[in-house]
């Protein structure tokens, strides 16, 4: 049964039908909408009938419905519903796709079926990994096995997964590998070059010492700042992520900051910003190097410090997520400097806010572990952890895969 309230009801009127309603052993739920508000009843209808709801002040009908499901039946929710699967909308005034293999069976057949899905136009990739079947002697599906491999394709594509539990037993399994949402953001930092020196150094000599470039303002010490403005306007332009830009610590030093995206788009996103902002420079007859040590001596590199979180990081409570993070990274130093950039060991000294590339440290706001934790993170508890070691020209695709890998494979395999 639903109550259909006036226009000009307000609190008093629903509250009192509401009311009404508990007390003669009823249960009523309110549904608050443009301009009406609904109120859907569940208990015996015979008997809500006799309470003449119709006669109470600011209702407007009482209907009566058949659907065994009054609470999400359009009568209770007359509004349109959009449903976010780790951000991707269904509902109204969306197309979304969803394509996938009926059953995950290997995993060349599954990322094959994720680049025809994804060049498609899929954002949502579905696989079953059970596969119940009447006879015990068919396919039943791989189980834990297909939702790694999904997890997997999954993590390399940043699209997310639409699979199905089958039983209390398999449900826990599902939500461990079908919901970790990796997201990234990556601050990329690169030089001006002008006649083989940074851009604004002096012919010969050097500039004053650093100190005063990071974020500053002043045109006889922040040179370049034209090309950056313009190469933001270029990267809104075409719809890429930028969330902003700054001066860094060395004259001629910027940096600009791609995300909060998935490990794919941050990847396609920060790949077509370095495009742009070398075709810019063109411009102004200036170079844009991504070297990470483009000046030798008592002076900073130029790095791709990636910020990067799950779902269970992010939520309340992460902080444990966060640190379980770290930890898993520090085992695999090996495997992520190999991909974090050429010339890492140029950048990573120990010095100039650096960790040794061949150690391995976190700490909160400390620039100089190879792990920083921001300081409003450790005070919330939950957040994000930012690496700092990746190289100004490592590969992204590269980066974020290998830390969703050991991020990600190892809470999925407490």
């Amino acid at each position: 049964m639903v109550v259909v309230m006036t226009a000009e009801a307000g609190d008093t009127e629903v509250d009192g039908v509401v009311d009404k309603v508990r007390a003669a052993g009823g249960d009523a739920f309110v549904s608050r909408g443009m301009s009406r508000t609904i109120v859907g009843l569940v208990g015996n209808v015979d008997h809500l009938e006799t309470l003449n709801l119709r006669g109470m002040p600011g209702v407007s009908d009482v209907m009566r419905i058949s659907a065994p499901y009054k609470l999400v039946s359009r009568e209770h929710h007359r509004e349109r519903s959009v449903i976010r699967v780790g951000g991707v909308p269904i509902g109204p005034d969306t197309l979304t796709v969803i394509a996938g293999p009926c059953a995950v069976e290997t995993a060349e057949q599954t990322l094959a079926a994720a680049v025809m899905a994804r060049a498609a136009g899929a954002s949502l990739l579905r696989g079953g990994a059970y596969k119940p079947r009447t006879s015990p002697y068919s396919f039943q599906g791989m189980g834990e096995d297909g939702l790694r491999i999904m997890a997997e394709v999954r993590d390399k594509f940043g699209m997310r997964i639409v699979t199905e539990a089958v039983d209390n037993e398999s449900l826990d399994l599902v939500e461990q590998y079908a919901d970790q949402e990796p997201m990234f953001g990556i601050e990329q930092e690169y030089t001006f070059i002008k006649d083989g020196r940074p851009l604004g150094w002096p012919l010969s000599g050097y500039p004053a010492p650093q100190g005063p470039y990071y974020c500053g303002v002043g045109g006889d010490k922040m040179p370049g700042r034209e090309i950056v403005e313009q190469h933001t306007v270029a990267c809104m332009k075409a719809g890429l992520g930028i969330e902003g830009t700054n001066a860094e610590v060395m004259m001629g030093q910027w940096e600009f900051q791609i995300g909060v995206l998935s490990p794919l788009d941050v990847s396609d996103h920060l790949w077509v910003a370095r495009w742009l902002l070398f075709r810019i420079a063109e411009d102004f007859g200036v170079f844009a190097t991504l070297e990470p040590k483009p000046i030798m001596g008592d002076w900073n590199g130029a790095g791709a410090h990636t910020n990067f979180s799950t779902k269970a990081m992010r939520e309340d409570g992460g902080w444990d997520a966060i640190i379980a993070g770290c930890e898993a990274i520090g085992k695999r130093i090996d495997e992520h400097i190999a991909v974090y950039g050429v010339g890492i060991e140029t950048r990573l000294t120990g010095a100039h806010e650096t960790a040794h590339y061949t150690k391995f440290s976190y700490g909160t706001s400390d620039r100089g572990a190879s792990i920083r934790i921001p300081w409003a993170v450790a005070k919330a508890k939950k957040g994000w952890l930012e690496d700092r070691r990746p190289n100004a020209n490592m590969d992204p695709y590269k980066v974020t895969g290998v830390l969703v890998e050991t991020v990600c494979g190892d809470a999925a395999s407490d």
